[in-house]
């Protein structure tokens, strides 16, 4: 990374010595083919040739035959196509921090990007803006089509908002675009998402997009999947738009023949026949999340000039983008309630998150986070900490769902949301929708929420988020008695427990519980069963408590032990540790066979607090008694 940068510093650094007031160089071009004019504002326009610098509110244009890579200082690289016209409006980098904002307008053509620091660090620094639209940047892989002459379209790589660009005063509504003229409208709009996907091996977060058109919006997470846009229209609906993503790509592909701009007249790489070489068949639609990019990144240190850089990254950004095309993602369906009812184990809670945009007095993008618990072997869904807020760095609002029953629906998975119903407890959430999805060849694994918002006072919105199923989820007493397990099973664990007060500090903990499931008790009389905590590193407990025997023949409802020294309910022996719980886990394709231990700690006498947990990593073991 101190390659690319020493890189770029020594094409950057003249600009150091020019007289203050001077444009600000932000980047270069490379792989330049064909001829491409750069023109800043005042200015005359220039020639852009491999090596070249690129300045701020540069306003880059390429004809029918040209095209270029654009780098920039904290790594971003736009590739550009033909016929295309881009403007890098804004541009600050801290090369410390990595922090700064990224801005380009897009006026018509095609481009693809790759995200540098700037947005890897905040991605809500780093904006693309369109004739009709804003791309607020919520991932690392771009490519982005605009039609000059009634059609325009956008395909991402990771998450984005698309958005209207403001109205320039006395304008009749036409959006700003280019060096200050006004274009009409595009007629159509195409919006999809490339990835990367939930099991990519590059460690990205899964991508994706709320896509809006002023009145509606749709949340997408599903690679290859996108949105059709067209002035008038009402509700967006997704759909699998994969088999246009190799048409956009293609028109970034470098042509036959010399390129104006090449470099020592260097000729773009050509296949046989004399026609361009075929994008790489290497890699994976998961090395396009970003592991292609960085090896490639990795690669500047051994380049011989700009030229080979940006051949290098030109090279890698097609064959990640080729990668993408040959992926074919087939999308979620929706799960019918019989669907549901036939996964019987567990109780899941599913979470995740989305965005919201609402209108009127509180108007805003809105974080949307979304959490539903659902009892497979009950039959149930909501209650317990199943909810749907909104927020902008502070909760802006909020619903409670409650608990339902599932048993005895039909048809298709989906629950319309309304208070008068009691599916809700806050009105201003009426009408919202919970659809539950079969994906990934899996059943109802996934959970849609399709949000509407209406405070009545003024405020109204849509927004959406998509939950996952976890692949831990709590067991149910039914399930613990017909796990398989016989005789007694031993689970262990450690972890850690922070403490205030008078022994303040981070401590270790470890606990051990045993369950005989032939005669169906947990804990024991022979003192194994125990939580304890130890201050760190040490083997002698600062404190503990043995877990009872306990009968659990005859409990109900999720496997959870409350763990207590009142009458009755006994199940400890030290009071300090009250209000501790055990929940008996079904990992993976097992039963019952994981455990974790939310500790309560309250030492009245030494002034001392605290809580901590464990979770056990391992399938219980054969303990002889």
């Amino acid at each position: 990374m101190k390659n690319l940068l020493l890189i770029l510093a020594l094409i950057v650094a003249p600009a150091l010595a020019e007289a203050q007031g001077a444009a600000q160089r932000i980047g270069a071009a490379g792989a330049v083919s064909g001829p491409v004019k750069a023109t800043a504002p005042g200015e005359a326009a220039r020639e852009l040739k491999s090596g070249s610098p690129v300045f701020l509110n540069d306003r880059v244009v390429t004809d029918s035959k040209s095209r270029l890579q654009v780098m920039l200082l904290d790594e971003t690289v736009f590739t550009v196509g033909p016929n295309s016209d881009m403007t890098l409006d804004e541009f600050v980098y801290d090369p410390a921090s990595s922090a700064g904002k990224v801005s380009a307008k897009v006026t018509k053509g095609v481009f693809r990007f790759v995200t540098g620091k700037v947005a890897r660090k905040e991605p809500e620094n780093m904006k693309v803006k369109m004739p009709v639209g804003t791309i607020g940047i919520r991932g690392t892989y771009v490519l982005v089509s605009v039609g000059g002459e009634g059609s325009s379209s956008y395909s991402l790589n990771g998450g984005v908002n698309v958005g209207g660009n403001p109205v320039a005063p006395g304008n009749s509504g036409s959006p700003v675009v280019g060096s200050g003229s006004a274009r009409p409208a595009p007629l159509s709009e195409t919006v999809i998402l490339l990835g990367p996907g939930a099991g990519n091996n590059a460690n990205e977060v899964p991508g994706a997009i709320l896509v809006s058109n002023g009145s509606s919006h749709v949340f997408i997470d599903q690679p290859g999947f996108g949105v059709n846009i067209t002035p008038g229209q009402g509700q967006l609906q997704a759909s699998d738009m994969s088999a246009q993503i190799s048409q956009l790509g293609a028109e970034l592909e470098t042509q036959s023949g010399q390129g104006a701009g090449q470099p020592g007249g260097q000729q773009p790489e050509q296949g046989s026949g004399g026609q361009p070489a075929p994008l790489s068949d290497a890699g994976s639609a998961s090395e396009a999340a970003g592991q292609t990019t960085a090896a490639a990144i990795n690669t500047l240190s051994d380049a011989a000039g700009l030229a080979d850089v940006t051949q290098t990254l030109q090279d890698t950004s097609n064959n990640a983008a080729t990668d993408i095309v040959r992926a074919e993602p087939s999308g979620p369906v929706v799960s019918t309630w019989d669907e549901v009812r036939g996964r019987t184990t567990g109780i899941a809670t599913y979470a995740g998150t989305g965005l919201a945009v609402l209108a009127g007095t509180a108007n805003g993008t809105y974080d949307v986070d979304f959490k539903l618990e659902v009892d497979f072997a009950g039959r149930t869904y909501g209650g317990s900490s199943s909810s749907i807020s909104l927020s902008k760095g502070s909760l802006f609002d909020s619903a409670n769902i409650s608990g339902k029953s599932f048993s005895a629906l039909s048809g298709n998975a989906a629950v319309t949301l309304l208070q008068t119903a009691g599916d809700i407890d806050n009105q201003n959430f009426d009408n919202s929708v919970i659809t539950f999805l079969n994906a990934d060849g899996g059943t109802a694994n996934k959970v849609s929420l399709d949000l509407k918002y209406d405070d009545r006072f003024g405020t109204t919105g849509t927004g959406n988020a998509m939950a996952l199923a976890p692949t831990t989820s709590i067991a149910t007493w039914d399930e613990v008695r017909n796990s398989g397990y016989v005789g007694y099973m031993s689970y262990t664990g450690s972890g850690l427990a922070q403490l205030y007060g008078s022994a303040a500090g981070l401590y270790d903990t470890e606990f051990e519980l045993l369950v005989d499931f032939t005669n169906r008790r947990y804990g024991d009389s022979a003192s194994i069963s125990h939580i304890s905590i130890l201050p760190t590193g040490s083997i002698t407990p600062f404190d503990s408590t043995l877990i009872l025997d306990t009968d659990f023949s005859s409990l109900t409802g999720a496997g959870v032990i409350q763990l207590s020294t009142l009458a009755q309910t006994a199940n400890i022996d030290n009071s300090k540790f009250n209000g501790s719980a055990i929940t008996l886990l079904n990992k993976d394709a097992g039963t019952a066979n994981r455990a974790m231990v939310n500790i309560n700690y309250n030492n009245p006498g030494m002034n001392t607090t605290g809580s901590g947990g464990i979770l056990t990593n391992s399938d219980p073991v054969i303990r002889p008694m």
